[in-house]
C-alpha cells in the first residue's frame, strides 16, 4: 500500500497536536506525517517528533504554509489536518468511499473535505443545526474547509497565496476557477477549539475574511446580525447567533486589528 502524505500546519501547537497526530494513526493506513510549523516555542515539535512526522520551519503565516503543502506534495491524493482536528476512526475509509463513487461521474475532483464538529457548545449545536437539512456529497457550495481535506495535488498544483485569512475560500475558488469542483462527505472530524477564543476567531476569520477577500459589503454583514437571530436560528441559539454575527461584523470593520500576522 503507497504511504499518504499528510501536513498539518503548527504554531506552539502542544496542547492538541498529540491528539491530532494519534487520530491520524488511528485511522490512515501508512500516513507520511508532514509538520510546517512556524517556529514553536513550545514542546510542539518534540511531541511530533515521538509520532515520527518530519518537521519543516519556517515563518509563514497560514497561507504561504498552504501553497507550501500543494508545491510540496507528491502522491496523486494528499491530505491536510488542521493541528486542532481529531479525526474519527473511520474518517480515512469514508473519505476514500466518497471519493471513489464521486470520481465515477465527476472526473475533476479537486478535493474533498469532512465534517468538523466543533467540541463546544453552543457552537456544537450551532454547526448541527446549520448541517440538520444537508444530503451528502455537498458540491462546491461553500467556503472549502481545510482543517480536514483529501487534495487532488493536480487540482492544486501552482496555487499561492499570502492571505492571513480566509487562505481556504481562496484554495476552493481557485478550484472552481481551474475548472475542478470540491465536496463535503460525512468524514467525521472534531474541532478542539478553545471555547473562549472561539468568538475572537469568528471576527478574524469570517469578520474581516470576508471583507478583504470574500468582498462582502457592510450591508449584507448588518443585514445578517439582524436577520439570522430573529428569524433563522431555533429559540434556544438565538442569543448565540446574534453575538457571533455581531462578532463578524465587527471583524469587517475593524478588519486590520484582526489579521492573523
Amino acid at each position: 500500500m503507497n504511504r499518504i502524505e499528510v501536513f498539518i500546519a503548527t504554531w506552539n501547537s502542544e496542547k492538541t497536536i498529540e491528539s491530532c497526530l494519534k487520530s491520524i494513526k488511528d485511522t490512515i493506513p501508512l500516513p507520511d506525517i508532514v509538520i510546517f510549523d512556524r517556529n514553536s516555542t513550545d514542546r510542539t515539535k518534540s511531541i511530533a517528533e515521538c509520532y515520527g512526522a518530519k518537521i519543516i520551519s519556517g515563518e509563514w503565516n497560514i497561507g504561504e504554509t498552504r501553497s507550501l503543502m500543494c508545491k510540496f506534495a507528491k502522491g496523486k491524493w494528499f491530505i491536510m489536518v488542521d493541528s486542532d482536528v481529531y479525526l474519527e476512526p473511520d474518517w480515512f475509509k469514508i473519505m476514500v468511499k466518497y471519493r471513489d463513487e464521486i470520481l465515477k461521474y465527476d472526473s475533476f475532483v479537486g478535493a474533498l473535505h469532512g465534517q468538523s464538529t466543533p467540541i463546544y457548545e453552543p457552537f456544537r449545536s450551532y454547526v448541527l443545526f446549520e448541517r440538520k437539512n444537508w444530503s451528502y456529497p455537498v458540491k462546491s457550495i461553500k467556503r472549502l474547509d481545510t482543517c480536514n481535506t483529501m487534495l487532488n495535488r493536480d487540482a492544486v498544483k501552482g496555487f499561492q497565496t499570502n492571505a492571513a485569512v480566509f487562505e481556504d475560500y481562496l484554495l476552493g475558488e481557485y478550484l472552481k476557477t481551474n475548472g475542478y469542483n470540491y465536496y463535503e462527505i460525512p468524514a467525521q472530524a472534531k474541532h478542539d477549539t478553545g471555547q473562549k477564543d472561539k468568538l475572537k476567531k469568528h471576527a478574524r476569520w469570517a469578520g474581516a475574511g470576508m471583507r478583504i477577500y470574500g468582498g462582502v459589503p457592510f450591508w449584507k454583514m448588518f443585514a445578517a446580525l439582524i436577520r439570522n437571530p430573529l428569524f433563522i436560528y431555533p429559540f434556544g441559539l438565538k442569543r448565540f447567533g446574534f453575538f457571533l454575527h455581531w462578532n463578524w461584523l465587527i471583524g469587517w470593520i475593524r478588519c486590520k486589528n484582526y489579521l492573523e500576522l
